[in-house]
C-alpha cells in the first residue's frame, strides 16, 4: 500500500550563505554543513527552517530563496526530488533575486 506522503531523507546539506544574508556571521560561517531534520519535505520547509536557524535573537530574516548551481529551487518541490548528494545549496534574500521584477 503506497504511503500518502513521500519519504523524507534525513541527511545533511552543504550550504553557502550570501554574505548579505547574515551580516553578523563570521566569515567562516558563510559556508557550512547543516543537518536536515527528518520532518522537512519541501524546499519551502527547508527555507523556513534556515530562516529560523539564522535569525539572531529576536530579529527575523526576510524570505530567502534556495538554489543549486545557479538554478532556483521552486518552493513547492520535494527535497528528495531536487537535492542530490554533493549539491551545494546557496541561500540568498528573495529580494536580491526578485527585487527588480516589479519594473
Amino acid at each position: 500500500r503506497p504511503s500518502a506522503s513521500p519519504p523524507t531523507r534525513a541527511g545533511r546539506i552543504r550550504l553557502e550563505l550570501d554574505p548579505g544574508l547574515v551580516a553578523s556571521a563570521p566569515p567562516g560561517m558563510q559556508r557550512v554543513v547543516l543537518a536536515v531534520p527528518m520532518g522537512l519535505r519541501s524546499v519551502a520547509d527547508l527555507a523556513q527552517h534556515l530562516r529560523r536557524r539564522l535569525a539572531s535573537g529576536s530579529s527575523s530574516l526576510p524570505p530567502i530563496v534556495l538554489a543549486v548551481d545557479g538554478f532556483l529551487l521552486p518552493p513547492a518541490q520535494l527535497l528528495v526530488d531536487v537535492l542530490r548528494d554533493g549539491d551545494i545549496v546557496s541561500a540568498t534574500h528573495a529580494s536580491a533575486v526578485f527585487g527588480n521584477l516589479g519594473g
